[in-house]
């Protein structure tokens, strides 16, 4: 229905314009004339199609030009061979006196004693740490028991120290009292040898007056009197001689009496010393213990290492925390500020510390020479360079950031030392060999070269170019193309 409804104003549109074309043409008379002479009509548009025709060639030819061939030449960018080529890296900012303390230990936050902006000084707590939620401090009352057992070794100590003394000289006293029986053994052994021989020869005179053959008890043949003498004699006799064997026992050093005196001395020294260091060992024990307590008890109050400003608290009272939980930022007035970079050993082995490298921060470009660049790994395989930073770019850094530096790496070429280095974006590589693009003559012009060591994004041309060639960056250039150097 619709197509029908567009037909029919289709149809009436085409007769408006029918109908008004017929108003601006006279068409009846040209009709009725066209009727009348159809041949001189004929002929008179023939010769009006002929004259357009020739007038339509004669513009044509009047504005047909002459076609102009235009050379375009390429603007390109270039690298010339002899500048020292440079890597790109991240480096990492390290502020020293920016520190985020962490937490060391378990525990929940019992108070916070500082906050944003407050000045804080070396060893200040910044917040205190608990046990419970309640407020007890396990590792505090560890410590006083520590401190209180220390405190009790100390006040026992000189005591202990005097009583060991005490024994030490006691067996001193002993085996000096065991040498001077040994001396009055000896002083007296002579005068019980002159005792024994005074009583044998009494004896021997009383035997020769009775006899020397025993006699009966019973027998009257000898007097009651010389009998007594004989047994006198004879029990002085044996008595002088267990006494006299007595004391060559009690002087002989060789003998078991003084060997043991001295055995039992020695003895008692050595465990008088064992003691003493027993002493002292137990001394330092408890020290250490205490100490260790402290320190345990120390971690439930975290404390700033310097003096400074809190820049921020991450927790909050009744907070819970684990070891490496965040507990506050604080900073020192000025800092000292490195960067840091980490790169392979191939790039690390052709970096000299005269060379200045430029490193991008925010902005602006910071040219400076590297303090030190280390000979051995520091980061698994990585080596590092470190670079210190001017004070006054210490508002547009902050500790742990990234920034780019680029670093000359390898020596200059104009010193024809080393190989050239040229930007691997202008080498073109096939499946077997590899070539760049140089400006010969406004022309670019293809030299196949041979390529060695890749440092960073540059690679090291070990065979076809020289000194002075001017290498093409631009991808978009072919053989014998008209270039010019931007």
């Amino acid at each position: 229905m619709q197509k029908m409804f567009q037909y029919h104003a289709l149809v009436k549109k085409t007769k408006s314009r029918f109908t008004s074309l017929r108003r601006i043409i006279p068409y009846r008379k040209t009709v009725v004339y066209l009727q009348r002479k159809p041949f001189v009509s004929f002929f008179l548009a023939l010769g009006i199609l002929l004259l357009l025709i020739i007038a339509g060639n004669t513009l044509r030819s009047l504005n047909k030009k002459a076609p102009v061939q235009t050379v375009i030449t390429k603007s390109v960018q270039t690298f010339t061979i002899g500048k020292t080529p440079t890597v790109n890296v991240q480096a990492k900012v390290e502020k020293t006196g920016v520190v985020k303390i962490l937490a060391q230990t378990s525990g929940i936050v019992d108070s916070v004693n500082i906050h944003e902006g407050e000045p804080v000084t070396r060893g200040g707590g910044i917040v205190t740490l608990s046990s419970t939620y309640s407020g007890a401090n396990a590792p505090g009352i560890q410590a006083q028991l520590a401190r209180n057992q220390y405190q009790n070794v100390l006040d026992t100590y000189e005591t202990q120290k005097s009583l060991i003394a005490t024994q030490r000289s006691l067996a001193e006293t002993s085996r000096d009292n065991a040498n001077e029986l040994r001396a009055i053994a000896e002083r007296s052994i002579g005068d019980t040898q002159e005792l024994l021989r005074y009583n044998e020869t009494m004896l021997t005179l009383t035997n020769q007056s009775i006899g020397n053959t025993p006699s009966d008890p019973q027998d009257t043949q000898f007097t009651n009197s010389d009998q007594a003498k004989r047994s006198q004699y004879l029990a002085t006799v044996v008595q002088v001689r267990a006494q006299l064997r007595g004391l060559e026992q009690q002087i002989d050093k060789n003998r078991a009496p003084n060997k043991l005196a001295d055995l039992q001395k020695d003895a008692t020294l050595k465990q008088l010393s064992l003691q003493e260091k027993a002493l002292d060992l137990q001394k330092e024990s408890a020290r250490l213990q205490a100490a260790l307590a402290g320190i345990n008890e120390s971690l439930m109050r975290p404390s700033s290492p310097f003096t400074g400003v809190v820049q921020r608290v991450y927790v909050r009272p009744g907070q819970s925390v684990n070891p490496g939980t965040p507990i506050a930022t604080v900073s020192q007035g000025e800092h000292a500020i490195t960067a840091v970079a980490t790169v392979p050993f191939a790039i690390a082995q052709g970096i000299s510390a005269d060379d200045v490298s430029t490193l991008t921060i925010g902005k602006k470009k910071l040219s400076i020479k590297p303090d030190y660049v280390s000979t051995d790994a520091t980061d698994g395989q990585l080596y590092s360079i470190k670079f210190t930073i001017p004070l006054e770019y210490e508002k547009l850094l902050t500790d742990g950031q990234s920034i780019a530096v680029s670093i000359p790496v390898g020596a200059d070429d104009n010193t024809l030392t080393s190989h050239p280095f040229i930007p691997l974006d202008s080498v073109y590589q096939t499946q077997t060999e590899a070539f760049a693009y140089v400006i010969n003559g406004q022309k670019a012009v293809a030299k196949k070269v041979t390529l060695g060591n890749v440092f960073g994004r540059f690679v090291e041309v070990e065979q076809g170019l020289s000194r002075g060639d001017i290498v093409i960056l631009t991808r978009n250039v072919v053989e014998n193309d008209p270039v010019q150097a931007q």
